[in-house]
């Protein structure tokens, strides 16, 4: 899988005997997809999930961001508090920071690694222990995907059993190295796995997969979900999609194509949710990701800085629109930069 021109996962120069990881890995391999960078709170000596996963870390203060704010319109009563709350959330909204001390809790943003094991070059299939849609309504302003995102232990393992620890045995042997994966990030993830050195198996999330034709290559595409059913359904509206001639950006399929995935959807909505459609010489699968934290002496591990990390805050990106008058007569202005006051937040040299 290459999407993002993310890395393969090859092995270190130096082996640990690890007899379990070792038996494995000569009947399937991981293959490490782009990983997703998620909001945390340390709560006693554990660090809990605090709000969905973006797919950059820009996107994972964003999540942290509107945590706080979520703080301030539904659940914190004290004036001081939200203020507080509200002050944190705009410094996030102007400035990258990847760890914040608001209201004596410190908050991380987490990088959260993914890998999918492949056997003769197929994905992993979900299984049937894996996690059902949610049965009762989410928090209000929540969605099921976000409710489910919620509160996730990144400090204890989901899964203890004997193919587990072979798993974390082989993660733990597993770095980005060689071909066209620039130094750099090799070099940063050694650092990273020195300092960060155990690995936690956090739930399964579930992610579609396209290969054409006779290609080796699997590449994701759409969102992470986080139950078989929200991967599943998410295959049926792209089938949905690809199938209608009045979509802007499914303009350029032809009539031969939007006939084939209009066939395959009608097959789809026969048989049930399912987990796999081949439609002209495109191949889709619903694919069982692995996740992990890993994480050192004082928490689970942040981005690192070798991650792909395009985009500026938002705030920030308004003001230079503004600057370069793009934005219309009717738009806000950017809002005011933090104050002096919002240093308080900082763990570090700000």
């Amino acid at each position: 899988m290459d999407d993002r021109d993310e890395p393969s996962a090859h092995r270190r120069p130096r082996i640990p005997d690890t007899r379990a990881a070792r038996h494995r890995s000569t009947r399937t391999d991981l293959r490490m997809l782009f990983p997703l960078y998620q909001p945390a709170q340390e709560v006693g000596d554990r660090w809990l999930t605090r709000a969905y996963a973006g797919p950059s870390p820009q996107e994972g203060r964003d999540a942290l961001a509107h945590h706080f704010l979520k703080q301030t319109h539904e659940l914190e009563p004290d004036p001081g508090r939200k203020r507080d709350f509200a002050d944190a959330a705009n410094l996030l909204d102007w400035e990258r920071h990847d760890e914040l001390l608001v209201l004596g809790h410190r908050y991380r943003v987490v990088r959260i690694e993914r890998y999918v094991r492949f056997t003769r070059d197929e994905p992993d299939w979900p299984r049937a222990t894996d996690p059902p849609p949610l049965t009762c309504d989410p928090p209000p302003g929540e969605s099921e995907r976000s409710a489910r995102q919620y509160g996730i232990d990144l400090t204890s393992d989901a899964e203890t059993d004997a193919d587990a620890a072979a798993l974390k045995a082989e993660l733990s042997e597993l770095v980005p190295a060689g071909g066209p994966i620039p130094r750099e990030v090799t070099e940063d993830a050694l650092v990273r796995h020195m300092a960060y050195p155990d690995v936690i198996i956090l739930p399964p999330d579930f992610q579609l997969l396209m290969r054409r034709g006779g290609a080796r290559a699997w590449r994701p595409f759409g969102s992470n979900c986080t139950t078989p059913d929200e991967a599943r359904e998410d295959l049926r509206l792209h089938l949905a999609h690809r199938s209608r001639s009045d979509e802007e950006w499914n303009a350029g399929t032809t009539t031969e194509e939007r006939a084939a995935y209009g066939a395959a959807l009608a097959s789809c909505e026969a048989e049930g949710l399912v987990d796999a459609v081949s439609v002209l010489n495109r191949h889709y699968r619903v694919a069982r990701v692995i996740r992990v934290a890993r994480v050192g002496f004082d928490g689970p591990e942040t981005p690192r800085d070798s991650d792909h990390d395009p985009y500026p805050p938002p705030a920030a990106q308004h003001l230079e629109a503004h600057e370069q008058g793009l934005l219309d007569e009717d738009d806000e202005g950017p809002p005011d930069p933090p104050g002096d006051e919002t240093r308080k937040f900082l763990l570090g040299p700000g």
